[in-house]
């Protein structure tokens, strides 16, 4: 089954190093002259709101928050599920963007 990973390319989590979590998903799925083979569908997006806890990586339909380059691409691998709150505590009142 094919994963949807969309690495957060706002302007805190290009700060805080996404192009370089995206290039290491990139490596790491054999990605080169494309973003999408048949285990991954690999591009940027735009914010996805939790901008305090940059870099953020969406897997289908969780987030990784606090990602980081050595332990992104295992956190891919199993979906997110189990790392979708990184080092910090976040609620659904703390989603800014949700009112919209």
């Amino acid at each position: 089954m094919q994963k949807l990973v969309r690495v957060c390319n706002g302007s805190w989590c290009k700060d805080y190093g996404s192009r370089g979590i995206f290039k290491a998903i990139k490596k790491a799925f054999g990605l080169k002259f494309v973003n999408k083979n048949d285990k991954i569908d690999l591009d940027y997006c735009p914010c996805v709101g939790y901008c305090s806890s940059a870099p953020n990586v969406r897997v289908d339909e969780n987030i990784i928050f606090l990602a980081k380059e050595g332990t992104v691409v295992e956190l891919v691998n199993i979906g997110g599920e189990e790392y979708t709150k990184g080092e910090v505590e976040l609620s659904l009142e703390d989603d800014f963007l949700g009112d919209l």
